[in-house]
This record gives structure tokens, sequence and C-alpha cells, in this order.
């Protein structure tokens, strides 16, 4: 059977499939809406099915081995919106992209084990051949639109933050700073690149341990904790500031 024929008839197989994996790459509650999944995997298998079922020319061919592509930058795809959806999941980018690798080995798996022993034409190769470039775009086109929402997320984060006076930072699961906000960055007299990754104990700042013991608690507890650390000034003055360190938790879908 021809490939794009076989996707067609055993869509909702390959679907199953896909699902079946998605739901090992992330926790119970980061799943994604599963109707919404299968509608995304449905409308990238048909239109790769339509395109198998298109003559290819030697110069589109060989435009597609180089990984470019057909679709517009502008307009939008089912892997462009899948890319997308994935970074508000909470998807890692690698836990993306290997879904798209299992996608591609569920299709070819099933459809070799339909073809039983029988030889393998070279239509079918050529098929193979196409249907790889096509999941190698639709990986292009997901990880360019989940990219460009996660850097879009974090100028949006930056700016609210900076514009803020009161000190803002982020951590790492290890402890670790992962963001400071213009106010911190003040406070500490030090550029970001050099706040990033350390920990209050490499910054040497007041009550470092009890800090970081407090973050670790956080992290364990998924509760919030309120206390007030102890600050000298340059001047010598002797001040306290509150502090609430807050878990960041993904809400499920």
């Amino acid at each position: 059977m021809i490939l794009s024929k076989f996707i067609l008839q055993n869509i909702e197989t390959i679907l199953q499939e896909w699902e079946d994996f998605a739901a090992t790459l992330v926790p119970v509650e980061q799943k994604m809406d599963q109707a919404m999944l299968r509608d995304h995997g449905k409308q990238m298998l048909e239109a790769i099915a339509a395109d198998l079922l298109r003559p290819e020319t030697a110069r589109k061919k060989a435009d597609k081995s180089k990984g470019h592509g057909d679709a517009p930058g502008g307009k939008a795809t089912a892997a462009k919106t899948h890319g997308a959806d994935r970074l508000a999941s909470g998807f890692t980018l690698n836990a993306a992209v290997a879904e798209y690798r299992a996608l591609r080995a569920s299709v070819i798996r099933l459809w070799q084990e339909a073809g039983g022993k029988k030889p393998v034409p070279s239509k079918a190769i050529n098929d193979l051949i196409r249907f790889s470039e096509a999941i190698d775009q639709a990986i292009s086109e997901s990880v360019t639109s989940y990219s460009f929402e996660k850097e879009q997320q974090t100028r949006v984060f930056d700016t609210i933050l900076s514009s803020s006076t009161d000190l803002s930072l982020t951590f790492d699961l290890e402890g670790r700073f992962a963001y400071a906000n213009k106010a911190l960055i003040e406070f500490l007299k030090l550029p970001l690149d050099k706040i990033v990754g350390k920990t209050f104990v490499d910054l040497e700042l007041p009550a470092a341990s009890e800090l970081q013991r407090q973050i670790q608690a956080v992290m364990s507890t998924k509760e919030k904790v309120h206390g007030e650390m102890p600050y000298t000034t340059a001047s010598g003055e002797w001040r306290f500031y509150d502090y609430i360190f807050v878990p960041v938790l993904r809400r499920a879908r």
C-alpha cells in the first residue's frame, strides 16, 4: 500500500500511538488537551499525505532536501500552532521535538508491519524520503514557533518586572538565580550575567544560608514563605527587607 493511502486509512491508530507517547513527556497536571493534540496531529498527517500524492519536481526535491519548506513565514500551520501550544503546556523543546521523532517512527513501523515481508518498490522508498522531509519541515516550523513564543513571553515578563521598584527574582530547581529584574541588578550592583547561576551564598548576601534553606523548602512543599532579610547599606545604615518566596506551578490544562 502506498504511504499516503496507508496514513489516511490508519490515521487513528497512528494518532493513538502519538498520544500515548506524548503522555510520557510531562507530568499529568501539565498534559495537553488530548482533543487538541489529535487535531494538530491529524492536520499534519493529512497535509503530508496530500503532499505525497502531488508530483515533485527536481527543483522542489532539491529545496526540500536542504530544509526549505513550502509554508510562507507568516502562514499558520498545524506544526506552528502545535509548537506554541507545547510551550504553553509545559513541554521542553527537547520533548516537543521527541514527539515528531516518535510520530515518524510510528508511521514507518506500522507501514512496514502492514507490508509484511514484501519487497519494497522504488516508489515506496521515494515516499519514505518525502515523508521524512515533511516531518523535518514540521519539526522546523514547530521549533521556530516554540522559540518565538518563549522569547515573547520572556520579553513581556522582563518588561513588567523591570518597571517595578521591588526586587524581583526567580530561581532554578537547584536554588540558583535564573532571573533578576532591574531593581535587583541595581541593588546588588552587579551585571545580570554575574547574578544568574549564582546562589545567595555565592553572592555573600546576609542570611544567605537561611534564605537558601527557605528556597529549597518552597520547592519541596510548594508553599510560599514570607520573612525579613537584614541588610546594611553602603552608608552603614541597618535595614530589613520583607520578602516572599512563591513556587511557580504550571496550571493543569
